[in-house]
């Protein structure tokens, strides 16, 4: 539901049950249940506590614990603690890709990180897997219904009960009382709150129950305990969509690519409400292929799930019938579907806490009256009429009736909010600031919820200075120099450009290409071509075709089975590459003097070594890509495109380069070392810029422009090898000496021969 996508979490995944214990709270060392990143000393373990602390009984629970330790010798007595958003997320699994938000802060003083109960490490764990199915099913475009999610969770929560769980143990109070017993057992009298999402709501519950034992609060992405939170901020998705599209106006480059955005927006807004679109998609567990129904409710949600810099392409590409873009992201959506704990939430604690808080209680009326302000909400309804329904059958805690009153707080507060939050605003940090002694708030540049985890050093050095003197307001001057959202350049703006640099080549070649047939003609000497083919050599084919055996032999998963067209199209064309550089190297084949002192232009060397090179790469690539195209159904002509464009790319690029820099040794050095930069981010690199897609040497077939850029990357390195034939046709000394001739000096010579 859009409800999880609004209270983010850091991260996801099932655990163990427990036994009974006594004795608590008490910290058990153990194990830590990840790599030990490099450098880095963490303790981990459990902290044990009752269960029910409401309810006389010995059934106790644990609850994961990491504490990384400062890289200081003499590191600040008061640890930073964080809480985790969800409810029921997991973060210790996660620990070292978190590492570096924290980074600046391990300086001085130990963090300390914790699964709340009944979620990632912490045992028992309350996940629910009689909902997978359903959201396997809604991912795929299925409809299903309301009463279909109850009757799942009713499912999961009598299991779980029956398991001896006490579901309305798991609460925003015990959660509280859970973060002064990991104070307390460790031994810290003070310590540092770090909150985000879920995890303010907990802060402000500690601060109101446990203040004395707090230093400092950083509520990030922070929402008052005492609000509604969609009744109370219908005007959050509105506001959200706003800022998008205003910085995009503010933007120069956005504002060319996209100068109606907004009302891009809206209009596929009432077209998708008034006739809903049907996109096929891939299933990519099962193969088949589904119909998605993209109505207006699932066209806001999947924006809101779009990162802001992609969304202006996003609404251009539906405009304009292009939904490739829309295709995947649904289908990656679908695969996660399909992996445990979908959504990065233990459900059982997600359900408990939310019904038994009243910040997340909905009051439909209201809601369908702010919906006539706000129509861009409309989607939310059925998300939250289940939410609804789901809690009336669930036995959650009472909700607290403390939490209709504002939490007053002395503890110095630092507030987060990221720019581009759904959910969250400045009115938010002004409720909460109303009741709170000392509090400052930032608004974080180019990020979304969760500001710490997805922004800059700057956000990090203000939390740093607030740790340090949390009673003077840190200095937020760096996040003016914060680098603004730069926004996607959709596939489709490099389409015109390339379509006709691509004319314009083949144009130039196929003219090229005629003058060279009539000059290769006229001076054909068929010993020539004898002798180009024992200077090209058997050798390199050879080790295509032994790479290629190996590839074709090795028994690898089907997961591997599409690696292998990939190593082709990659090994080949760098052998073919390596190959050309040393074909017409000046300094390291004497004899070339004696060829290019012969009256026959230079033009007729290169095709003839060139096209002995082509023949036997190409053989061999042929073979070896009809062999495994075959193993894997992919069809004969995307074999063959994959590795003939960058073929001809590397072996035009290392003539040019050789013969420019008469050292075969540099060039072979560049094409290497292009040839390792295409592979290691040509795939990112589209990701992060599709427009860039003309200049992906390795772009995969699955891409809408694919057959235009294999021409376009053939007709470089063609063009490549053109340039050069036409360049120094007639002019040996610069093929020799590296000196160019002038056009008078060849035509002299041409007379005198």
């Amino acid at each position: 539901t859009l409800f999880i996508i609004v209270l983010i979490t850091i991260g996801l995944s099932p655990v163990r049950s427990v036994a009974a214990q006594a004795d608590v709270p008490r910290f058990e060392s153990a194990p830590c249940p990840f790599v030990m990143p490099r450098d880095e000393r963490i303790d981990c373990g459990y902290l044990i506590v009752a269960e029910d602390r409401s309810q006389p009984s010995d059934r106790t629970i644990k609850i994961g614990v990491a504490i990384v330790k400062s890289h200081s010798p003499k590191p600040q007595p008061d640890p930073l603690i964080v809480l985790n958003g969800g409810p029921g997320g997991r973060m210790i699994e996660y620990l070292p890709d978190a590492l570096p938000m924290f980074e600046m802060l391990l300086a001085t003083r130990d963090v300390i990180l914790y699964d709340q109960r009944g979620a990632g490490w912490s045992q028992p764990a309350l996940n629910c897997p009689e909902i997978e199915p359903l959201d396997r099913q809604d991912a795929a475009g299925a409809e299903v219904s309301i009463e279909q999610r109850v009757v799942a969770f009713e499912a999961c929560g009598d299991r779980l009960q029956r398991e001896g769980m006490h579901l309305s143990a798991y609460n925003t109070a015990e959660n509280a009382a859970d973060f002064n017993d990991l104070r307390v057992t460790l031994g810290y009298p003070q310590v540092n709150l770090f909150g985000v999402s879920y995890g303010t709501i907990l802060g402000q519950a500690i601060l109101r129950d446990y203040q004395t034992g707090i230093r400092t609060a950083v509520l990030d992405s922070m929402y008052p305990l005492d609000s509604f939170i969609f009744n109370d901020s219908p005007d959050g998705l509105t506001r959200y969509f706003e800022t998008t599209f205003a910085n995009c106006a503010a933007d120069p480059i956005c504002r060319m690519a996209y100068p109606d955005v907004q009302t891009v927006f809206y209009q596929l807004l009432d077209r998708f409400k008034r006739t809903p679109l049907a996109l096929s998609v891939h299933h990519p567990i099962n193969g088949e292929t589904y119909s998605i129904t993209l109505d207006d409710a699932h066209f806001v949600s999947g924006l809101v799930q779009t990162e802001p810099r992609q969304m202006p392409a996003r609404l251009y590409d539906l405009r304009d019938g292009e939904y490739a873009a829309w295709q995947r992201a649904i289908e990656r959506q679908i695969e996660a579907a399909y992996q445990s704990g979908f959504g990065g939430l233990s459900l059982g604690v997600k359900v408990s806490v939310l019904c038994s808080q009243r910040l997340a209680q909905v009051d439909l009326d209201q809601f369908d009256a702010a919906i006539a302000h706000y129509p861009i909400n409309a989607g939310l309804r059925d998300s939250l009429a289940t939410d609804e329904a789901v809690c009336a059958r669930w036995p959650a805690h009472a909700i607290d009736a403390r939490d209709a009153r504002p939490v007053h707080s002395a503890v110095p507060t630092l507030m987060l909010i990221g720019e581009y939050d759904p959910g969250v605003s400045m009115d938010s940090a002004r409720q909460i600031a109303a009741t709170f002694e000392t509090s400052y708030a930032y608004v974080i540049p180019n990020t979304g919820h969760y500001a710490l985890g997805n922004s800059s050093a700057c956000t990090q050095s203000i939390l740093f200075a607030f740790l340090n003197d949390p009673q003077r307001a840190p200095d937020g001057n760096c996040l003016t120099q914060v680098r603004r959202t730069e926004f996607e350049l959709r596939p489709a703006i490099a389409r015109p450009p390339t379509w006709i640099m691509s004319v314009l080549l083949a144009a130039v070649l196929g003219v090229s290409a005629g003058r060279a047939a009539q000059t290769t003609w006229r001076f054909r000497k068929w010993r020539t071509w004898r002798i180009s083919a024992s200077m090209v050599g058997w050798l390199p084919s050879l080790a295509g075709a032994v790479a290629i055996g190996l590839l074709y032999a090795a028994n690898l998963q089907e997961s591997m089975l599409l690696r292998r067209a990939h190593l082709i199209e990659s090994l080949l064309p760098l052998i073919a590459g390596v190959q050309a550089a040393f074909l017409l190297s000046p300094e390291d084949e004497p004899a070339l003097e004696v060829s290019l002192a012969c009256p026959r232009p230079f033009a007729s060397i290169m095709l003839e070594r060139l096209s002995v090179l082509f023949a036997s790469q190409g053989s061999v690539a042929l073979i070896g890509t009809m062999l495994i195209a075959a193993s894997v159904g992919e069809s004969a002509v995307i074999a063959v495109a994959r590795w003939l464009a960058p073929l001809l790319f590397f072996a035009g690029l290392g003539v040019w380069l050789t013969l420019v820099s008469r050292q075969a040794v540099f060039s072979v050095g560049l094409i290497m070392l292009l040839w390792f930069g295409f592979n290691i981010v040509s795939e990112s690199l589209v990701a992060r810029w599709p427009a860039l897609w003309p200049i992906s040497v390795f772009l995969q077939p699955d891409h809408i422009d694919y057959a235009l850029n294999r021409a376009f990357i053939a007709l470089i390195g063609l063009g490549l090898l053109t340039w050069t034939a036409v360049t120094l046709n007639g002019d040996s000394e610069r093929v020799l000496l590296g000196q160019r001739r002038s056009r008078d000096q060849r035509q002299t010579t041409d007379q005198t021969e």
